[in-house]
């Protein structure tokens, strides 16, 4: 019999050589003039940048909510079975925060649709308190949200506006629009110039929109952090103070609202069972007198006092009814012995107290006899 051979395929590995360290460094290092040029020309573009670029600066604030939903106790488990509970969720609030209506109001009370600058030796810096005089819209046009506004200042009273002078602190008519220049401090011909832009309210909101951000501490804290990035620290706190503010306030005018809403329900039902109860006592009354009957409480009162009366009257004629068992025992047992005469208490007959009276004093003469 033949047999073949088990054949094994042959299999090439290969096999890993050890890196030449030295080798590679040596490959690299010969061109070290070229990586001591690119880090050199990076860190000076980078000092060229942030030389020419306004800082920006982290701003935060924080709110606490009182969100009875979060953390775990048996008040919660109770008050999560009733469904007519009503308490503020954290994501509502975080919500509220950010909404249209609340920047809004923030950007119309603190005018951050205009916004001032100043120059540096490398960019124009942006300012806020800084700046001394505030810009007032009244009436734009749409001029006005495409051109800068230079200021500068030439005495006290007044200030050039792109080449035109015009009084402070008064309402004045310009190519641009109607507008009002309020000096926030002593002005003189000695101040920096100030360039203005004028936003239109609308843009303005939602680029605040967008910077801020609302976020809860942690998945069971009821602390919001209001935070935001802007290039002038003191106008983020404003802003951020100004919001917090705001949302206290629509906070307070929610719950008069609701304790308005409760009173007028109040009263209506007030209102509703009064009527019904005046209806009630109508048809009582129509009844009472329709069948003849009277207050129960009054017949109760007369009753308790007709048996009052006539417990007196009865205990009245009791003594009478003694007083007189006393003289007919008198009369019977003394008729010719001496005795004393009976009394006369509890007796109305004048006569018969005459007669005891009388016989009395006969006893008394009897007895001294």
């Amino acid at each position: 019999m033949n047999t073949n051979p088990l054949t094994i395929p042959y299999q090439a590995y290969e096999v890993e050589q050890p890196t030449n360290l030295r080798g590679l460094v040596m490959r690299y290092i010969r061109n070290w003039p070229w990586f001591l040029l690119s880090l050199a020309l990076a860190l000076g573009a980078a000092y060229v940048y942030l030389l020419y670029q306004q800082p920006v600066y982290a701003v935060q604030a924080s709110v606490l909510v009182k969100d009875e939903r979060k953390g775990i106790s048996e008040q919660r488990l109770m008050k999560e079975m009733d469904n007519f509970t009503e308490s503020k969720v954290v994501e509502n609030e975080v919500e509220i925060l950010k909404s249209y209506s609340l920047m809004d109001r923030v950007v119309k009370n603190l005018g951050l649709d205009v916004q001032y600058y100043q120059k540096t030796p490398t960019y124009k810096k942006q300012i806020y308190d800084e700046s001394p005089i505030r810009l007032i819209v009244e009436s734009p046009t749409s001029q006005l949200y495409k051109e800068k506004l230079e200021f500068t200042f030439v005495d006290a009273k007044t200030v050039k506006l792109n080449g035109e002078i015009y009084p402070v602190n008064q309402r004045i008519n310009t190519p641009l629009g109607q507008l009002r220049i309020f000096a926030r401090k002593p002005l003189n011909d000695k101040l920096d110039p100030v360039s203005v832009s004028v936003m239109p309210h609308t843009s303005t909101v939602e680029m605040y929109l967008a910077k801020l951000k609302v976020e809860p501490t942690g998945k069971l804290s009821t602390m919001l952090v209001l935070s935001m990035q802007e290039a002038v620290p003191d106008r983020g706190e404003a802003i951020l103070n100004q919001l917090i503010s705001e949302y206290n306030k629509e906070a307070t005018v929610d719950k008069n609202n609701q304790a308005s809403s409760t009173l007028n329900f109040i009263e209506d039902r007030l209102a509703l069972i009064s009527g019904e109860l005046s209806n009630v006592e109508k048809e009582v009354e129509s009844y009472k007198s329709t069948h003849g009957i009277t207050d129960l409480s009054v017949q109760a009162e007369k009753f308790l006092t007709t048996v009052k009366d006539n417990d007196l009257q009865l205990n009245d004629v009791n003594m009478r009814l003694g007083a007189l068992a006393d003289v007919e025992r008198y009369v019977q047992s003394h008729s010719g012995r001496k005795g004393v005469a009976p009394a006369t208490l509890g007796l109305s007959e004048p006569i018969l107290t005459s007669l005891l009276t009388k016989a009395a004093e006969l006893e008394l003469k009897r007895l001294a006899s």
